[in-house]
């Protein structure tokens, strides 16, 4: 097993630059995909923050503050 894996990661090198286009093609792809995971996580979570932050400033707030004998 000690000598399979080295002799199996040369191999996958050596694999992965035989065709050296379809290497970068595919590289850029999982790298434009994780990009665009990265990129719609950040827009969803300004938009929660925005719609947190809206609904905190049209609505009465977080604390309301009222005399004793109000009702």
């Amino acid at each position: 097993m000690r000598r399979v894996l080295p002799a199996l990661a040369i191999l996958a090198w050596r694999n992965l630059w035989r065709n050296y286009r379809r290497t970068l093609i595919m590289l850029l792809a999982i790298g434009l995909g994780v990009w665009a995971m990265i990129f719609m996580a950040a827009v969803m979570r300004g938009m929660t923050d925005e719609m947190v932050r809206n609904g905190l400033h049209t609505l009465p707030g977080e604390v309301q503050i009222h005399q004793r004998d109000y009702r």
